[in-house]
């Protein structure tokens, strides 16, 4: 039986209060429009006055909300007429019969008793009758005849067990004064008489049934059954059902399908919350746990939890106590990944991977391992090109890495609750999408298509952003969204940037800034685009850039920025001005070397691509100021100061004016100073990627030696060299110089 009933006016919890984590304790709580039917369950019960007894079972899953409208449902009663006396007994606090046999009819006497001074002698009987039945049933244990509740009525063996008693009491009184020794039934024959003439009806409670030992339970039931026919009594059970029917057809087999039938009168199931309503619920309480830590939250950033909601947090969170467990939670987590009043995390991933911890805790756990596998797109051999290119053996090696992939995925979903296994798989393909392969389907449907989200911002499926939302912090080797917008606020001076800029530059989170200037260029204003130019280009010089696993990276991503903001005019002329004016106003030498140097390479393949940076006429220019610049360097020293970033220098100086740089170099190696600083800078460095990086070769050009005037002479100095105490890398440069020294005479001969 299904009982509904719609409040009007649904009340408002004042957010002033703390969100109840359990259930709510009065109507003025109630956020999910139930009071109406607490209200009419109320006054069912309230109706039933001097009628035989009844019994109601109040079913609903783990956390739906029964506690929750029994409260309210009592307070509703308090104000009625004729208010029952109510007793709330609570089973689960008590471990063995004897005690919940005192326990239940001494609470009963105790509500009797709080009436008023007529019912005192109502309230021994109940006491008595409690003690007996406690006592009767230790005797029944002694009797070895407790095992079988199952298929004997309670009544009958507390009966047996009474007359034992009685029999025992009657020889322990004789010789005492006359006390009138009465069996168990005599005395529950007079508690229903006066009970008929209870002035206010019973009104007995007991919540959490399911939470018991099936052995407690089926106590319980019992116990209610026994005393089922004492009159102006009802009692409400609450409980879920399946649980209850399932521990008990465990217990005492097929029998247990009908046990809760012969029980309970009136079934009555809960009214189930709507996906909106728990969306609301979810929703407001949100924004008011970013409005109690100051913490502003965005309409895209709500936007994104509603879509959130709809790709999986509807499936997971299926009762109100769900929605409560993960606002408890976030109410304290959000001050952890907050900083200076933002966040530290995109707030739909945070809130995902939140509920994946309260809910499914197994596989969240599992999560930090897979980062790999989470935060990259699945490796295919779909291109054609690619599977000719590679040989059968590496085709076989990458198959298998796919079937590890695929097994790795669907061993992590296997642990998933089979009642939440569906909205956690679409959850997890949101908040990873480069993983939704191992997650959704093939047939993606066109609604999971249109929840397709961009990758930016601290997502989690950002590598760099993947452990702050594991560790609940910002790792000491990431850098954090406060930071990170103190910095773009910088971009509008240069000499600030450029400082912060190279404060980080010895490590990766120089990527990472650099990164997220990309990500928000749009967001810069225009006239500040000098800065960031300027910046940059004095960035290029800092020398802790020149590891090449340091400084490629960087300034790769560096012309990554440069051309995004350049792709916002339309015209070259207008870009062109942009890098003049930048240039000019800094002292870079490397990076506007470099990237200008490709822009020649890549208008040589074509010179009517739409992304050029400079014209012909501009990037003349630019070859020109920035080749002045390289021979100042050289003439007052400072280009000595550069490592092995010297060889693209001095190619750019080459293209332009070879004469001049062949005249500095071979001066400059004139002495034994000078000829080592030359072995030991103008060569290339080619690293093994590792922490720190390893080098794996020491190669000179073959170019280096056109700008020597006796290549002869110069091995032979170089051979002469001291080197007893240079480091392990010079004393190779020295050995690999004179190997391609001899390979260019050698050429050159032929």
């Amino acid at each position: 039986m299904n009982v509904d009933g719609n409040h009007t006016e649904q009340s408002e919890l004042s957010h002033k209060e703390a969100l109840p984590t359990g259930p709510i304790e009065n109507c003025g709580q109630d956020r999910l429009k139930r009071q109406g039917f607490a209200e009419k369950l109320a006054t069912a019960i309230a109706r039933r006055q001097r009628r035989e007894s009844f019994v109601v079972g109040l079913q609903g899953p783990w956390g739906s909300g029964k506690s929750s409208i029994k409260n309210m449902m009592i307070e509703a009663l308090g104000a009625s007429d004729c208010p029952p006396l109510i007793v709330d007994f609570a089973p689960w606090q008590l471990r063995d019969a004897d005690a919940l046999f005192s326990a239940f009819f001494n609470e009963i006497s105790i509500a009797i008793g709080k009436n008023d001074g007529s019912n005192d002698d109502l309230k021994e009987r109940f006491q008595l009758y409690g003690n007996r039945l406690a006592l009767g049933s230790t005797t029944l244990k002694a009797l070895g005849l407790i095992g079988g509740l199952a298929g004997v009525p309670l009544s009958n063996l507390v009966e047996k067990a009474g007359e034992k008693l009685g029999d025992a009491a009657k020889v322990a009184s004789q010789g005492a004064d006359a006390v009138e020794i009465k069996s168990l039934k005599e005395l529950k024959d007079e508690l229903k008489e006066s009970l008929r003439n209870l002035a206010s009806p019973l009104l007995v409670i007991i919540d959490d049934i399911d939470r018991l030992e099936v052995e407690e339970m089926m106590l319980i039931f019992q116990l209610v059954k026994a005393n089922a026919d004492f009159p102006n009594f009802t009692y409400l059970l609450l409980f879920q059902r399946d649980v209850v029917e399932a521990a008990i057809i465990d217990k005492i087999g097929d029998a247990g399908k009908s046990y809760l039938e012969k029980i309970i009168q009136l079934p009555i199931d809960i009214p189930k919350i709507s996906e909106s309503q728990l969306h609301k619920l979810f929703r407001e309480e949100f924004e008011e746990i970013c409005t109690s830590w100051q913490i502003p939250t965005t309409a895209e950033q709500l936007n994104e939890l509603d879509s959130l909601w709809r790709c999986g947090l509807n499936g997971m969170l299926l009762y109100p106590r769900d929605v409560l467990r993960l606002l408890s939670s976030l109410e304290f987590t959000a001050a952890l990944m907050q900083g200076d009043g933002e966040w530290e995390v995109n707030v739909a991933d945070f809130c995902a991977l939140e509920a994946m911890r309260i809910l499914e805790p197994t596989v969240y756990h599992q999560l930090p391992l897979l980062q790999p596998l989470l935060t990259r797109p699945k490796p295919t051999l779909s291109s054609a090109s690619w599977r000719e290119a590679i040989t059968s053996q590496q085709s076989t090696q990458h198959e298998r890495s796919n079937d590890l992939y695929d097994q790795i995925m669907g061993s992590l979903q296997n642990n998933l609750s089979i009642r939440r296994r569906e909205s956690a798989r679409s959850l997890l393909a949101f908040v990873f999408p480069q993983a939704k392969w191992a997650f959704l389907d093939e047939k993606v449907t066109e609604f999971q298509r249109s929840e397709d989200r961009v990758i930016s911002g601290p997502r989690a499926c950002i590598p760099r952003c993947f452990r702050r939302y594991f560790a609940l912090s910002i790792p000491d080797d990431e850098i954090s969204e406060t930071e990170i917008k103190a910095i773009i606020n910088q971009i509008g001076d240069a000499e600030a940037l450029k400082t912060t800029l190279q404060k980080h530059s010895q490590s990766i989170k120089l990527w990472t800034l650099l990164d997220e200037i990309h990500d928000r260029i749009k967001e810069i204003p225009s006239e500040y685009y000098i800065s960031l130019l300027k910046a940059l280009i004095d960035l290029g010089d800092e020398k802790s850039l020149e590891i090449e696993s340091l400084g490629l990276p960087a300034q790769i991503k560096s012309r990554h920025i440069v051309n995004s903001m350049f792709m916002l005019y339309q015209k070259v002329e207008k870009r062109g001005r942009l890098l003049t004016e930048a240039i000019q106003e800094s002292s870079g030498l490397l990076w506007p070397a470099i990237w200008i140097t490709k822009e020649q390479n890549e208008n040589s393949k074509n010179d009517q691509r739409v992304d050029k940076w400079v014209t012909d006429e501009q990037c003349a220019e630019l070859v020109k100021m920035l080749t002045q610049r390289i021979k100042d360097a050289a003439l007052n020293g400072h280009l000595t100061f550069w490592g092995n970033e010297i060889n693209f220098l001095a190619d750019f100086w080459s293209r332009s004016d070879l004469e001049s740089l062949k005249q500095w170099l071979n001066n400059k190696i004139s002495d034994e100073i000078g000829l080592r600083w030359f072995i030991t800078h103008f060569h290339v460095k080619e690293y093994i990627i590792n922490d720190p990086p390893i080098v794996q070769n020491i190669i000179f050009h073959q170019e280096l030696f056109n700008w020597l005037d006796n290549v002869e002479t110069i091995k032979e100095r170089v051979e002469n060299l001291d080197t007893f105490n240079w480091d392990e890398y010079d004393k190779i440069a020295v050995e690999e110089f004179v190997k391609h020294a001899e390979h260019f005479l050698t050429t050159k001969e032929k």
